[in-house]
């Protein structure tokens, strides 16, 4: 059971630093982004956050999100050795 205002909250931030929602498939329910994937460590310090960066100059435009298949893509690029 979930408080409703702290779940909320999370999507909320969620959304603010722009993670988009699976809304079908196996991953259904879980979060994305595309700069915050496992192994690329170095993309995170790309991402905004948009509440934080609205007098800034930065316009990030989706016409559509679509859903990446990460199934297939870990089958046909595995996570870099460290």
């Amino acid at each position: 059971y979930f408080n409703l205002k702290k779940i909320s909250s999370f999507h909320e931030q969620a959304a603010e630093w722009g993670f988009q929602r699976f809304k079908t498939g196996p991953d259904q329910g879980t979060f994305y982004h595309e700069r915050f994937l496992r192994g690329l460590p170095h993309l995170c310090k790309k991402m905004k956050n948009a509440s934080l960066s609205r007098s800034m100059v930065y316009v990030e435009h989706i016409e559509e999100f679509v859903e990446p298949n990460f199934w297939q893509i870990s089958s046909e690029h595995p996570v870099p050795e460290k």
